[in-house]
């Protein structure tokens, strides 16, 4: 069994790396890796693409950034992120900068490891979107590059019929813990933190970041036929919309 994290040297793709316990010949993980102790560490434990994702433009560039890993039994997409950007009417920059970020890459990447045949019939797929998708919570390009993504998850998991294996994504509120969003917010505005907290989370915090990783490891060692197509919104009730 061999496991490939893209986004693995932060928030919740680190804590889906540091709870796997493979071989280091059977665990993968591609970030930008800014942080120089957490790269060597993730060294020692697995192959490591540092690469800087926003960097490649053409498929090309991922197919040969994907070359040198074999087949993926679990795959875990967990890059994204607003990026700064939260005009409420978006430049075309700003808009192309997050649908990459959140859409582009990650279509790009599995695109890539099917067509290589590193995707299988017993392969499982996990895509973090956001429950931004689901109201207007967030920032106009973010929320509907997340929302982009719902619709290419739905629509491969669909069209490609079990052949690469089960394709599931997650809508995930709010996380706190090896280097979230949450956590650089409470470092920066705590103003800001405090009234969000107030305001959305009825118990009080952000879900542990362990936690949500722990839970989507689980999916991994469920049925095909139970994940496939699968849409978890996990959010500890802190979304309004139904």
């Amino acid at each position: 069994m061999s496991t490939l994290i893209v986004g693995s040297s932060n928030g919740l793709g680190k804590q889906i790396f540091n709870l796997c316990n493979f071989n280091k010949e059977s665990l993968y993980g591609i970030s930008r890796y800014t942080n120089t102790s957490t790269y060597e560490l993730h060294c020692k434990k697995a192959k490591i693409l540092k690469v800087d994702l926003l960097a490649y433009n053409t498929q090309k560039e991922f197919d040969e950034l994907i070359a040198p890993i074999p087949s993926i039994s679990n795959l875990f997409i967990t890059i994204g992120g607003g990026y700064g950007v939260n005009a409420d009417l978006p430049s075309y920059e700003q808009l192309h900068l997050l649908h990459k970020l959140n859409l582009l890459i990650p279509a790009a990447i599995i695109h890539s490891l099917a067509n290589s045949n590193k995707l299988t019939t017993d392969s499982k797929t996990c895509l973090v979107s956001s429950i931004a998708t689901d109201e207007v919570t967030a920032s106009t390009a973010y929320t509907s590059s997340k929302a982009s993504l719902n619709s290419y998850a739905k629509c491969i998991a669909k069209k490609l019929g079990g052949n690469k294996g089960a394709i599931f994504y997650i809508k995930l509120g709010a996380m706190e813990g090896s280097g979230t969003s949450f956590d650089r917010l409470r470092t920066s505005n705590v103003t800001a933190y405090d009234d969000f907290v107030l305001e959305r989370l009825p118990y009080g915090a952000p879900m542990p970041t362990e936690d949500v990783a722990r839970l989507l490891i689980s999916f991994m060692g469920c049925s095909n036929q139970l994940v496939d197509g699968m849409v978890l919104k996990l959010d500890a009730n802190e979304s309004l919309a139904i």
